[in-house]
């Protein structure tokens, strides 16, 4: 089977990998979670702690756009703007990630992540300022704008935090999916702590609505820009080590060497026959991945948090939906740590097969949405959608785990990049699904 893969990955025909110009050894220099010698224990957790912050930094630069359709509803009404934001932040992913596959190697990934995360600040710190600056129709283009930018931003954070966490092996990729799952609780939180100056009373609505968004932007660009430092650090520590030791071994396996030059037609034709290589080698984990990202996007948020629990104190106010968010978000997390113990470390066509079960959710779930006024039972709705999000968080963990172990070390991180594409690409087609499905008539 490994000499398979390695006819698969590496064909005689062709010349090695490491010989293209468009290739930088700085792969080699990514920290690992089980690195060589065995470390510290103080070290091992600074570098799980490193890998969740990446997950979080990552996921909170998608959150913090999809999760703020009450400021868009207040400062533009009437003009659908969370739909647009959503349309927007999405629309630039599938190109800017296959780019990436590409691209990813030129520059160190430090490169990249300090790039990527310093546009998504910008982006952050210039949203809610845009409507108190220009007028009403002005400020909404201005505001695309930022979004597309922010969602290019996204784009190389997303491929960098893959890219280097699949290189650091499987470990890595879960503390990640970890950071990823806690992401959405922490930015949940924070939205639901800033919306409290709305209801303090202490100024006035309109003036309410920019200061919680201001706080809101303040907060989630802090966690952002904490992945920065702690990584460089983890990347320093990790280079000093290979210094000071002789006994340590780069990941890759070998030493890097100079990349000898070639035309770069022949560069470009050797990427394209590795790439489609990588794609054929990670079908089962690319094909969970789709998946469970389809029937995910498409039923949440939109027709799950729609659903009733039939007491209208919580169906008026809005705090049903906020209890079914939560739901979804911690069993999401807690399904994201079940891969730490053996039974749930499923095989990949295993995890395939579930995944595909999975789809039967949607039709599930539009039932249930065009009956909610007719049918309403109260524990339905949140056990669901609580069995719903653990078999996310598993399922997702699993698949991006099994990428980095389908591929040999030297091309994890375009394995993860090329996963990492294929998610947000499904992501953008189920978010479409679902807006289509909420036009579905209610049975009244």
């Amino acid at each position: 089977m490994d000499e398979q893969r390695t006819a698969l990955l590496s064909p005689t025909n062709e010349p090695d990998i490491t010989e293209t110009p468009m290739l930088s050894d700085e792969y080699i220099d990514s920290p690992s979670l089980d690195p060589k010698p065995k470390q510290p224990f103080l070290r091992r957790a600074y570098s799980v702690c490193v890998f969740i912050s990446l997950g979080l930094a990552m996921m909170t630069a998608f959150n913090a756009m999809i999760s703020l359709s009450d400021y868009w509803n207040s400062v533009y009404p009437g003009r659908h703007m969370e739909w647009k934001a959503t349309l927007f932040f999405f629309f630039i992913n599938p190109p800017l990630y296959l780019a990436m596959i590409f691209l990813i190697r030129l520059l160190p990934h430090i490169v990249w992540l300090a790039g990527s995360v310093a546009v998504t600040v910008l982006s952050f710190l210039l949203l809610p300022a845009m409507p108190l600056v220009l007028p009403l129709e002005v400020a909404e283009y201005a505001c695309l704008l930022l979004i597309l930018t922010a969602g290019a931003a996204y784009s190389v954070l997303g491929s960098t935090v893959m890219a280097v966490s699949s290189i650091a092996g499987p470990a890595s990729v879960q503390m990640v999916m970890v950071g990823q799952g806690l992401a959405g609780v922490v930015v949940i939180g924070v939205r639901i702590a800033t919306k409290l100056v709305l209801t303090a009373g202490i100024v006035g609505h309109d003036d309410g609505v920019t200061i919680s968004a201001v706080l809101f932007f303040l907060i989630c660009s802090a966690i952002v820009s904490s992945s920065v430092p702690l990584y460089a650090a983890l990347l320093l520590m990790d280079r000093k080590d290979r210094v000071h030791s002789e006994a340590y071994e780069p990941i890759t396996g070998e030493e890097a060497e100079e990349p000898a030059p070639t035309s770069p037609a022949r560069a470009l034709s050797v990427w394209c026959h590795r790439v489609v290589a990588i794609f054929r080698q990670q079908f089962p984990a690319n094909l969970s991945v789709c998946a469970v990202y389809l029937a995910t996007s498409s039923c949440f948020p939109g027709m799950a948090v729609a659903l009733l629990s039939g007491t209208p104190a919580l169906d008026s106010t809005g705090w049903f939906a906020i209890i079914v968010l939560l739901t979804f978000m911690v069993g999401d997390q807690l399904g994201r740590l079940l891969p730490r113990i053996p039974l749930f470390r499923l095989g990949p066509w295993a995890v395939a097969s579930l995944a595909l079960a999975r789809l039967l959710t949607i039709p599930t779930f539009t039932v249930l949405y065009m009956l909610r006024e007719v049918v309403i039972i109260a524990p339905l709705p949140p056990v669901l959608v609580f069995v719903f999000s653990l078999s996310n968080g598993l399922l997702s963990t699993r698949a991006f785990m099994q990428s980095s172990e389908m591929l040999p070390p030297e091309l994890t991180d375009l394995g993860g990049v090329v996963m990492t594409m294929a998610q947000v690409s499904i992501i953008f087609t189920g978010n479409m699904l679902g807006l289509l499905l909420g036009y579905i008539p209610q049975v009244k």
